[in-house]
This record gives structure tokens, sequence and C-alpha cells, in this order.
């Protein structure tokens, strides 16, 4: 007689593998219309000063702006400079750096806070921002004390620099579920890591929406192209994660996600 949950799992099996191969297909008709930005926004971000602190989704999202400007010669007009050790902010771009190392949440705040005020760049720039990467939030962080030293960082650097304008990004998310290995290994245990980066993201929301500019980065991964999004249960409340349409290894974005990342950037600096 055949076992009802051996069978069950098979059957799972089956239609993840299916899902995947559906995604594959989607992954291989990419939309990029950018009809809807504007000259005039583009002109706008083109005669600002920015600093994007970031890591490696952070290059995910440069790709993705350069990209955008081999597919629409517009877009050239926004200089993009990444900071190296003796690069001086002079004029207006798009100036970009590593921020922080990896797993540890609070060297980006530091890392931050270092360039804009003790750097005395903040004199330079008019607009800051920095992201944290998922790894920075895992299943064993403390969300509570990660976000109070966020909160912390960004009040010292509004003290210190009124006129600067924060723009605060949520956390990127992972694949709930990525690959064969992922999808058995959610079936077994709660994806802990993905929900604390959806409570970090929350708060962040809570407190920051209608101050300041927020580029949510985690709705640009969960929303899928279809309308639907990418999400998971545990404990009878629904969590967002990465959409596997936008990646190729469950945590960097591929060209759609690049996309669809640098183009929501765009849009918020515009707003600016």
């Amino acid at each position: 007689m055949r076992s009802w949950p051996a069978f069950s799992l098979l059957l799972l099996l089956l239609f993840h593998v299916w899902g995947c191969a559906l995604q594959t297909e989607q992954s291989k008709q990419p939309i990029k219309s950018l009809d809807d930005i504007s000259d005039k926004a583009i002109e706008s971000i083109s005669r600002k000063t920015i600093f994007f602190g970031h890591a490696s989704v952070g290059y995910n999202i440069i790709q993705g702006m350069n990209e955008i400007m081999g597919l629409d010669p517009r877009f050239k007009k926004i200089n993009i400079i990444e900071i190296k050790e003796n690069t001086n902010i002079k004029g207006s771009g798009l100036y970009h750096s590593v921020n922080g190392k990896n797993s540890y949440p609070k060297t980006k705040c530091d890392s931050f806070e270092n360039f804009l005020i003790k750097k005395r760049f903040g004199e330079f720039v008019d607009v800051g921002l920095f992201k944290f990467c998922y790894v920075d939030i895992e299943k064993d962080s403390n969300v509570q004390e990660i976000f109070d030293y966020y909160v912390r960082t960004i009040e010292k650097i509004k003290m210190e620099y009124p006129k600067l304008k924060i723009i605060h990004v949520t956390a990127p998310l992972y694949a709930h579920a990525f690959g064969l290995k992922g999808f058995v290994k959610s079936m077994i245990k709660a994806d802990m890591s993905n929900i604390k980066r959806n409570q970090f993201n929350e708060m962040l929301k809570n407190k920051y929406a209608g101050v300041d500019p927020i580029y949510d980065l985690a709705r640009v991964e969960y929303e899928k192209r279809n309308g639907e999004v990418s999400q998971f249960s545990h404990n009878g409340k629904m969590y967002y994660s990465l959409a596997e349409e936008y990646t190729n290894d469950g945590g960097h974005l591929n060209e759609i996600g690049r996309f669809r990342a640098a183009k929501e950037f765009i849009r918020v600096l515009s707003t600016i």
C-alpha cells in the first residue's frame, strides 16, 4: 500500500519543479518599459549629488542602472561614480561605494555615518542612503536592536546636516524556497530569516512613511510581474520573500530583477 505522506511529498515536489520551469520561462520574457519616466525626472536626478552605500545587491542595482542607460540614452545624463580611496565628490552624480561589512549590520550604520560626518562628505551631498544586505538580518538577529541602532545613526546625521535628504531602504529578501533543497527545507522548518527581514521592514515603514522618502526594495522583490506576490505563511501570518523569477541564486538579482530595482530607485530619486 502506498505511503500517503511520501506520495504527498512527491506531488509537492512535482508541483515545485513545474513551478520552477514556469518561472524560468517567464524570466525569458522580461518587460523593460521606461516610457513612464519623464525627461524632467531624469534631468532632476542628473542635477543632484547622491551618495549610495551598499554591498552586492547594491551592485546589482547599479548594474541595472547601467543596463538602463544602454536601453535608453536619456539616462546617460545621470553620472554614476564608484568611490575609491582618493575619490572626491565634485559636482552632481550618483556616488556609490561598499558600505560596512556583510553580516554585521551595525558596521553598515557606522560606515554611512563615518562617510557623511567624520569625512565631512555630508557638506557636498544632497541625498544620502544606504541599504542593508539580506545576510545582515538572519534568523538569530535582534531586529529591534538593529532598528534602534539604525534610527540613532540617522538622527545623528540629520542633526549634523538638516538639509541633507535621507532615503530609507527596506532590507532585501531571500527566495523562500529556492531550488529543491530550499523547497524541502521550507517544509521542515520556518523561514525565520525572511520573517526577521519582514519585521525590520515593517518597523522602517511605520516610522518613516510620510516623514522621509522610502525606497521599498523589498516590495520590488516580492511583487511578481503577473500582479501576484511572493509570500509564505507562518503561524497564521503571511510574510514576503524574493520572487524566484528575479534571482538565479536565491538572493542576488538577475537581469529582470536588476531592471525593476533600478527603475524603482530612479523613480524614488526623481521625487526628491
